[in-house]
């Protein structure tokens, strides 16, 4: 009982086998006192020595290494512990009386174990194999050369091989193998996945894993969206020709204007005065040109010339001062912008903007695309656009060209895009209607579609620590 203590408190701190046999035979020396003592691993049957008592030499062949493996063997197919001395052989597997009669081939067996202890110069052995379950593990063999020498009883050697038997499962399970640490990693998954522990939260996740598998699957029609609004391409700003007052602007936000019509009039009563007057002395200085000529006073003459010219530089410039003062639509317009109808009678400045025209068919759809999503949407994808104006009627959309101007919006990173959009029904679009762009990408299924967002950052957050 001692000796089976120390073995297995020593058991769990053996890193290998061979520190586990060099534990079992200072034990067992210190117990039994054998001439010799040997410890053979088995493996398919086969010991294979692993150590001796006294240190020797293991690796190399020999005539001793042979006889321990031998009687290893006979103690294997006996399946169970053998004492022996010069003229006695007791199996331990099933108890012979003295009235039974010895089986031949037990015999024969019996006398090949005791030629093996006879051949290692001894008088008495034992072999004792260890079993894990049905398999032999190890064989344990103690050769005693002193006739004197006292073997364990039967009893007392079936339990030193159960002992050592647990001495080496405990080892196993403290130091398994790089391949036994695998084999029960796989079986604790296997029981944490398959067990009946958390039986409901298992069944959670499997319906989860389920759910994702039939959603990798199946095929979306999934069209990522934008804000958008209205803009005009083409714009027009109408600026104040001079400083002065603003007369006439009879258009307002929205008012479409046809061509030629007069968006807005300047106050222009002090230049025709002028430009009369300036006309007028014209007039007089050309009379006295001509009245120098007939006098023939020519430096009278160069006189005059040189005033009608500065006049006529004075007139050209009083006749252009009252073109700008009245400026009237070039084409079909539209009215997006401004503030002049409402300024009419007030003082304004020169190039102070007075309204903003539009061609009626240069409204486009300007819409924000998403960073994530710039490089995936080439020119010439089709859409729709809802307007808020008109939640029933979607317009077509195809895009044109995306900018470079980038712009944060709702904490996300945005460029402008431009799509040519056509118009139906009866909608009427006007500049700074707002809406939402659904666009036609590439189909693909309902996972890809809606993880593409997590899949992404986690791919530049790989490669950002990679």
């Amino acid at each position: 009982t001692e000796i089976g203590a120390l073995v297995l408190l020593d058991a769990a701190n053996a890193r290998t086998l061979r520190q586990l046999a060099d534990q079992w035979i200072a034990r067992l020396e210190k117990a039994l006192s054998p001439d010799l003592l040997a410890v053979n691993w088995v493996r398919d049957d086969k010991p294979k020595l692993a150590a001796v008592s006294g240190g020797a030499m293991i690796e190399r062949n020999s005539r001793a290494r042979t006889d321990i493996e031998a009687l290893s063997e006979i103690a294997i197919r006996s399946r169970a512990p053998i004492l022996l001395e010069t003229t006695v052989v007791e199996p331990i597997s099933s108890l012979i009386s003295d009235e039974d009669i010895p089986d031949p081939e037990a015999l024969s067996e019996a006398e090949s174990a005791m030629a093996r202890v006879e051949a290692l110069d001894g008088v008495k052995g034992m072999a004792l194999p260890i079993y894990d379950g049905d398999h032999c593990r190890a064989v344990v063999v103690a050769i005693w050369k002193q006739p004197t020498a006292i073997l364990p009883r039967i009893e007392g050697a079936e339990l030193v091989a159960q002992v050592l038997g647990e001495a080496m499962t405990i080892q196993t399970r403290a130091h398994p193998s790089i391949l036994r640490k695998l084999v029960n990693w796989s079986g604790g998954l296997l029981r944490a996945i398959f067990g009946k522990r958390a039986a409901k939260l298992k069944l959670l996740v499997v319906g989860i894993a389920a759910a994702l598998v039939v959603l990798s699957f199946v095929p979306s029609n999934y069209q990522p969206n934008f804000s958008a609004r209205i803009e005009a391409r083409d714009r027009l700003v109408v600026s104040a020709p001079f400083d002065g007052f603003l007369s006439e602007a009879p258009f307002q936000l929205g008012d479409q204007v046809e061509a030629g019509a007069l968006m807005i009039a300047m106050e222009d009563t002090d230049f025709r005065l002028e430009f009369s007057r300036v006309q007028a002395e014209q007039q007089q200085l050309e009379t006295e040109a001509q009245a120098a000529r007939a006098t023939r006073d020519t430096a009278r003459v160069r006189t005059l010339e040189a005033q009608l010219e500065q006049v006529g530089v004075e007139l050209a410039l009083l006749e252009q001062q009252l073109e700008l003062a009245q400026y009237h639509a070039l084409g079909r317009s539209v009215v997006i912008g401004g503030d002049a109808w409402s300024r009419v009678g007030g003082r304004v400045r020169l190039g102070e903007p007075l309204l903003e025209l539009a061609a009626p068919d240069s409204f486009r759809v300007l819409a924000f695309l998403d960073e994530d999503w710039v490089a995936d949407i080439a020119a010439g994808t089709t859409g729709t656009v809802l307007l808020t104006a008109y939640p029933q009627s979607p317009l077509s959309v195809s895009l044109t060209t995306v900018t470079t101007d980038a712009q944060p919006r709702d904490g996300v990173n945005t460029f402008g895009a431009w799509f040519e959009v056509e118009i139906e029904g009866n909608v009427t679009v006007l500049d700074g209607m707002r809406g939402i762009v659904r666009l036609e990408v590439p189909q693909t299924s309902v996972l890809a579609a809606y993880s593409r967002g997590p899949m992404r950052w986690f791919r530049r957050t790989l490669w950002r620590w990679s």
